[in-house]
């Protein structure tokens, strides 16, 4: 089992337990590692509202709100845990013991507290950033993946046995070793902490030889742990009704009432809007660049800015338009609108600007220098104009290309 601390903004951590009476120790391990929140809310559990957990959270001086029975949508962190939980899931799906769940989700957490989402309350910043309110550091995380196969330093190795041996990454360690240590599991199911190891290179991993090193591994472990997780196993029906992962169609794991369900269903205020999305020429500097229209602007308490007019001159919304370049700038529909009519004609066709020559290329058509001289009443010759045959390729400011046929 484990102990998840979660935000609605979602930001995680998670505690493996052996039994439910260690709630108090995950909780003391967050007020060290992190710090104490100002409220922790809980269900009514008793292991978390009495007892041991109970007298940390009055020393420490952290308020213990509980939720009303049987209504787990009210504590929004629940949100966050069911993120975990499908994440979780989709992972162990390659091919790994599932008794090595609670490592999965550990990682889980971190990776998901260290990756930017789309949720207003973070502004453009990772969950670990608005939590600690420093820039975090992904290092430790962001350079091995879940259940990668490694070669690491094992000092038992007996001589003449190689010093680096096969196993597979299970995430960062925790209190143990520099900040760079990793948790690696043997083939024996044992889990050490190791500061060196690496990446299989391409050549081991093409060595016929290894790969049946490989492939004794991943059977002694099963053999050790038990048989790699199945999507039956990671949903509600599975198990024998003890799974815990994933939700399926016809059961989800938390009740939520249907007008939660509604307002997260609800279209956004860019939902049809005739201007996202939209590319448009717009000055900048002393050219003319196209930018695209990705949403709508909003104020500092998350409200869009503007109301829609069917008269341009009185629609006073807002737009976020984002250059090639990654710069985004604010401008109004009505020069939005502006400039998408100045490069229509009144048919509606797209004005092109041409920004280059690219290629050229001509057909049998195409008449030859000597061709083109001509003799009229002994005066000189002169060439002529007609370039019948011959075509550029002509690079738009829209980014085209596109071959211009000449008769």
């Amino acid at each position: 089992m484990s102990q998840v601390f979660a935000t609605p903004f979602a930001w995680s951590r998670n505690y493996p337990m052996a039994r439910r009476s260690q709630a108090h120790e995950a909780v003391g391990a967050l007020f060290n590692r992190v710090g104490v929140p100002l409220a922790i809310i809980s269900d009514n559990a008793k292991e978390e509202v009495l007892g041991k957990l109970r007298q940390k959270l009055v020393d420490a001086h952290c308020p213990l709100r509980q939720t009303e029975p049987y209504s787990p949508w009210s504590n929004s962190a629940e949100l966050e845990i069911r993120e975990l939980k499908k994440a979780t899931g989709r992972r162990l799906l390659k091919s790994e013991p599932k008794r090595l769940w609670d490592y999965c989700l550990e990682l889980e957490s971190l990776i998901r507290s260290h990756t930017a989402h789309d949720i207003f309350k973070l502004n453009g910043r990772t969950p670990e950033a608005m939590m600690m309110g420093e820039t975090p550091d992904i290092s430790y995380i962001c350079e091995f993946g879940w259940y990668d196969w490694v070669m690491f330093r094992d000092e038992v190795a007996p001589y003449p046995e190689p010093k680096l041996v096969l196993g597979r990454y299970l995430g960062p360690s925790v209190d143990v070793g520099p900040a760079m240590s990793a948790r690696i599991i043997k083939a024996n199911g044992q889990v050490v902490d190791r500061s060196t190891f690496r990446h299989l290179t391409a050549d081991e991993l093409q060595d016929e030889v290894h790969k049946a090193t490989r492939d004794d591994f991943t059977k002694l472990l099963h053999e050790k742990l038990g048989s790699a997780a199945t999507f039956a196993d990671l949903t509600l029906g599975g198990d024998g009704g003890r799974s815990f992962l994933l939700p399926t169609p016809r059961h989800i794991p938390f009740i939520i009432p249907f007008d939660i369900l509604e307002e997260e269903l609800m279209p956004t205020p860019e939902s049809g809007d005739e201007y996202v999305n939209a590319e448009v020429m717009l000055p900048r500097g002393n050219a003319m660049q196209r930018g695209r229209v990705v949403k709508r602007k909003r104020d500092d308490d998350g409200n869009i800015v503007g109301t829609a007019n069917a008269n341009p001159i009185l629609d006073t919304r807002v737009y976020e338009v984002m250059f090639p370049d990654g710069e985004v700038t604010e401008l109004a529909a009505n020069t939005i609108a502006t400039s998408m009519y100045a490069q229509c004609d009144v048919d509606g066709n797209e004005y092109l600007l041409l920004e280059a020559f690219v290629d050229h290329q001509k057909s049998d058509a195409a008449l030859t220098l000597e061709q083109q001289k001509t003799n009229h009443n002994g005066r000189p010759s002169i060439r002529s104009q007609r370039p019948a045959g011959s075509c550029a390729a002509s690079g738009w400011m829209d980014r085209r290309h596109g071959y211009v046929y000449q008769s």
